[in-house]
């Protein structure tokens, strides 16, 4: 199966799972995102991931996270809040992926993965 097509069966489980963890994570700091919108931020990211893969590009998951970056910054969002959202779907679809593909295939889905987020990271403005 190819690997854009294996994330995309996967999006509500993948999305929940990373939502509910930000959630947990989250309680603790009183951040005034709610669920929905946590899980809507998520899924647009997780998309965006999808969107890289199938493309074998990174150049979609760039320009949106300096978009997504300056209007979190904008709203008062640290780059821990944005950085959060990041490394929390990347643990999730590591299991995911893992578990999914296997031998040569997993290591290239998530080598292709990693610099899919990883380029998205190196994206955001620097604080001021």
């Amino acid at each position: 199966m190819e690997a854009s097509a294996a994330l995309a069966t996967a999006e509500d489980r993948v999305v929940e799972e990373a939502a509910a963890t930000l959630e947990r994570r989250h309680q603790a700091h009183h951040h005034a995102v709610s669920p929905e919108e946590r899980r809507r931020n998520v899924r647009d990211l997780f998309e965006l991931v999808v969107q890289c893969v199938h493309e074998g590009r990174t150049e979609p998951i760039i320009a949106s996270s300096q978009q997504i970056a300056a209007n979190r910054f904008e709203a008062g969002f640290g780059i821990a809040e944005i950085q959060g959202t990041f490394n929390v779907l990347e643990e999730v679809l590591w299991r995911h992926v893992a578990s999914t593909f296997a031998d040569d295939q997993r290591i290239e889905a998530l080598g292709l993965m990693n610099t899919i987020l990883g380029r998205g990271k190196m994206r955001w403005p620097e604080p001021m």
